[in-house]
């Protein structure tokens, strides 16, 4: 709590994940039996899955695949109707509400999102669920388009701004920097300003990443008072430095400035 009041909800589980990453054999046991089911499918953790990974504004998620945009959420008894209603009964209904809109956040975003409950990782239902993961993990598979849901089409902005941000995330891991190791993203420098998108706090480095040129232009502000507190701005642009013919040189660029 005292890591979220100082630099921000998204900071602090950057920080918590890298522990868990660093700890997976303090996961839950449903965790450690779809990691156990992965591992025997040829996947790797950190090289071909991540693990508590942030997938959308303050939303993280068990499992994910983030370049082909896949989540898988396991999901113990506690989401469950029966426990809900003896733990919790008089928020069991808040609760309930708060998963569904959990993954339709995820889906607005473009996510293809799989739940796994504990009950399908018992061995009597291990079999199935381990088609059902192959099958989800297969290249081939067919991916439904993104729903929208109660968000509706007032998110489409915030999802392409998202979008571009996990798109560098991307080309830094193809470099060897992961979040929360090399990186802290949703980083909060002040209270009084907005998260940066990535930032290196030692030596005090930031980087900006926008959607379009308009977006450059209303954060120059920001920007200048981000110089004044000491920290240096790196502005990285969809339109021209994430274009195919300077990705390259982008991306080189970024993983130098974050990584040293």
């Amino acid at each position: 709590r005292e890591t979220a009041g100082r630099y921000g909800h998204d900071a602090a589980m950057e920080f918590a994940g890298c522990w868990w990453r660093e700890h997976p054999e303090r996961a839950s046991l449903p965790e450690r039996r779809m990691m156990e089911l992965l591992r025997e499918e040829g996947q790797v953790r950190g090289r071909d899955y991540e693990h508590i990974y942030r997938a959308a504004p303050r939303t993280w998620v068990d499992f994910a695949w983030p370049q082909d945009m896949k989540v898988v959420e396991v999901w113990g008894r506690v989401h469950t109707e029966e426990v809900r209603s003896r733990l919790m009964p008089e928020r069991a209904e808040e609760a309930r509400v708060r998963d569904e809109q959990r993954i339709e956040r995820l889906r607005a975003e473009g996510w293809y999102v799989k739940i796994v409950r504990s009950e399908d990782l018992q061995a009597d239902r291990l079999g199935r669920t381990r088609e059902q993961i192959r099958a989800f993990l297969n290249p081939s598979h067919a991916r439904p388009e993104p729903s929208r849901g109660e968000f509706g089409p007032e998110r489409g902005e915030e999802a392409e701004r998202y979008r571009v941000q996990m798109r560098l995330e991307g080309l830094l891991r193809e470099e060897g920097l992961r979040a929360g190791e090399h990186y802290a993203r949703g980083y909060h420098l002040h209270p009084e300003l907005p998260p940066v998108h990535f930032a290196r706090p030692e030596p005090k480095r930031i980087v900006q990443v926008y959607h379009d040129g308009p977006e450059v232009r209303e954060d120059r502000g920001n920007r200048q008072r981000y110089e004044v507190l000491g920290w240096e701005v790196l502005s990285v642009r969809e339109d021209a430095d994430l274009a195919p013919e300077r990705l390259g040189a982008t991306r080189r660029a970024v993983a130098r400035w974050l990584g040293g």
